[in-house]
């Protein structure tokens, strides 16, 4: 495959990468999550695709115009690339066959920890949640590997404490013991936050929202008064 072949579509330019050039550039977050698992629930022709490297990604590459190439009716499709600087290099991934060739991408396990990386500043902590919510067959033994080999415990935290609140098998059997998760308080970008002392963070209102009848009840009373006010 030629560069110039390789920027006709995506999937091709990402194997193009991988195999031609053999740098360890993938699919991460919500792609890897898309297109492995449907665990996004996005559009079939997403609005942004996610890619985590440890090679840099070549300018060319970075530079073409995937919108234009892949033809969708979004013009502000935008390919978004992230170093992998918090997880081990050589774990957790997965060859997946696309229409054109197979690539690699993150697993499943790994697809989940790179979403909760991104929640300050790209992903929603209420997207995360709705992955996370329908993420129950994980694999504990892959899990306790990255997580002890994981070096930001923002990231760490933030996935036990979703793992225990949807109360998902594979969280009693992990070892907790063996994960470090260090002990500065983690504050939430937000004004709207609830503190979580077990794990010394602040999360945002609407990750607990659920889980919370005060609140539940709270928002349903708002709404009932902002529809009496507009009809009557």
């Amino acid at each position: 495959m030629t560069r110039q072949e390789a920027l006709t579509d995506l999937n091709k330019g990402m194997w193009y990468l991988q195999n031609e050039l053999g740098l360890r550039i993938f699919y991460g977050g919500r792609t890897a999550l898309r297109y492995d698992f449907n665990l996004s629930y996005g559009v079939l022709h997403p609005r942004q695709e996610v890619v985590f490297y440890d090679d840099p990604v070549p300018q060319w590459f970075k530079d073409h115009n995937w919108a234009k190439t892949l033809d969708y009716d979004y013009p502000k499709f935008k390919v978004y690339y992230f170093p992998n600087n918090f997880l081990p290099k050589n774990i957790a991934y997965i060859e997946f066959p696309t229409e054109h060739y197979d690539i690699w991408m993150s697993s499943h396990e790994r697809g989940l920890l790179e979403t909760i990386y991104l929640i300050d500043g790209y992903e929603a902590p209420f997207d995360v949640c709705c992955h996370m919510d329908i993420a129950s067959e994980l694999n504990p033994d892959l899990l306790q590997l990255l997580l002890e080999n994981c070096t930001n415990n923002r990231v760490k935290r933030w996935f036990l404490y979703l793992s225990e609140k949807y109360g998902h098998p594979y969280y009693k059997k992990l070892d907790l013991s063996r994960i470090e998760l260090g002990t500065e308080f983690i504050k939430d970008s937000t004004n709207m936050n609830e503190y979580v002392k077990k794990y010394n963070m602040d999360v945002q209102i609407d990750v607990f929202r659920r889980y919370n009848d005060d609140l539940l009840k709270e928002e349903t009373e708002l709404m009932a008064q902002a529809h009496k006010q507009i009809y009557g």
